[in-house]
């Protein structure tokens, strides 16, 4: 989340010399007014929006969500400096939603007076750690940046130093992004991906208009919230016909976390909708323990699940229309070419069992959700405009 004062800070900039660029409508930023998150319910908690009796309309809270953004000051790598003169930073605001390279001509434009010819591609990357341009600018930071910063108490990075490059690109660790085009193709598939979790099927994406298409992509790329929702809404699914719930868990696991995704079902065998926690116990047993259930409920809420799931997992499995739709789909976020762990690295079930009793804690588009709410609204109402939701987990270690 933005803060207005912080993003006034980052306007005023222009008035002392540094340069400022665009957002990602490519025009000139405006300070923004957003709902402060804690102001909008009038209710007892997180996990009653959307439900009946809340007071805050759904449209308010979606598109609230959207409007995230995050301030990221660009640097030039100072090895590839050929001035006297070190280049001033370059400063935008990104949308939570869409993917870093969208800057990228924009950023190389305004440093290639200072930058060698760029050798094969530009790319970006954070303390040393190449990003990972196919997930949202705000998985990225959330699990580079914000998660880490759960147990140390620290105040949040912003706005955040990224460093770009023209030369060294890592083919090893990343994606190739020579144009848009690219970006757009991505998004398509994972879109796709994530609407075969949800209806069993891509007949929703399939039936799109060429036009709706259009408007669903440049909703995305220009951060037009109703330009896009008219499209999204519909591919939306009910809690009552959802297949599975398109998630991906981000485990922070030092400088190597992983991507974990599995099918699961928004309600359990004996129709109980499934919690944060309940979906955290089930992707990671050996991590997170549903602190808000009894033993026995947690079991079984794991074990209906897990039934559910093997009923349909043929349906779901790779040979079906739909890309990489596998239960414990596991890949590092060093190198998506070469899944092998840093042997450095702990496994992410060696934890020690005292790491086990501590709460979980999680953030999901910035916000730490509460473990109580349930995962059909937390993907209703918190997925990225690829229709994941992203669950970044942090499990904090024991007090000595």
């Amino acid at each position: 989340w933005v803060r207005p004062s912080l993003v006034q800070a980052v306007v005023s900039t222009q008035s002392t010399g540094i340069s400022f660029g665009t957002t990602l409508l490519s025009k000139p930023m405006q300070p923004m007014n957003p709902i402060q998150l804690q102001a909008l319910p009038k209710v007892p908690s997180v996990a009653q929006w959307g439900f009946e009796g809340a007071t805050v309309n759904d449209d308010i809270i979606k598109r609230t969500i959207w409007e995230g953004a995050i301030p990221i000051e660009f640097n030039l790598n100072k090895d590839e400096i050929t001035t006297m003169t070190p280049p001033l930073p370059f400063y935008a605001l990104a949308s939570r939603n869409s993917y870093i390279t969208i800057l990228s001509n924009t950023v190389k434009d305004h440093f290639s007076n200072a930058a060698p010819a760029v050798v094969d591609e530009i790319w970006f990357d954070y303390k040393g750690i190449p990003l990972k341009w196919h997930y949202p600018v705000g998985v990225l930071y959330d699990l580079l940046v914000g998660g880490s910063l759960l147990s140390s108490g620290k105040k949040t990075e912003l706005p955040w130093p990224l460093t770009i490059h023209f030369q060294g690109f890592p083919a090893n660790a990343i994606l190739r992004c020579p144009n848009e085009e690219t970006i757009r193709q991505h998004y398509n598939n994972v879109l796709k991906e994530a609407n075969h979790i949800k209806h069993g099927d891509n007949n929703k994406v399939n039936r799109l208009s060429l036009q709706d298409s259009n408007d669903l992509w440049d909703g995305l790329r220009l951060s037009e919230y109703d330009r896009f929702n008219n499209v999204n809404r519909q591919l939306q699914a009910t809690i009552e016909n959802i297949k599975f719930i398109p998630l991906r868990v981000c485990q922070l696991n030092q400088f190597n976390p992983t991507i974990l995704q599995d099918l699961v079902a928004p309600k359990d065998d004996q129709g109980k909708d499934l919690t944060l926690a309940d979906v955290l116990s089930q992707i990671l047993p050996d991590l997170f323990q549903n602190q808000n259930a009894s033993s026995s409920s947690s079991s079984s809420t794991t074990t209906t699940t897990t039934s559910t799931k093997e009923k349909e997992k043929e349906k779901y499995s790779p040979n079906t229309q739909s890309p990489s739709i596998t239960s414990n789909i596991i890949t590092t976020y060093i190198d998506s070419s070469d899944s092998t762990p840093n042997r450095n690295e702990p496994s992410p079930n060696t934890l020690s069992s005292s790491s086990k009793k501590i709460t979980p804690q999680v953030i999901i588009q910035g916000i730490q959700p509460p473990l109580e709410t349930t995962i059909f609204w937390l993907s209703e109402f918190l997925s990225p405009a690829d229709n994941f939701l992203y669950i970044i987990g942090n499990i904090p270690q024991p007090r000595q």
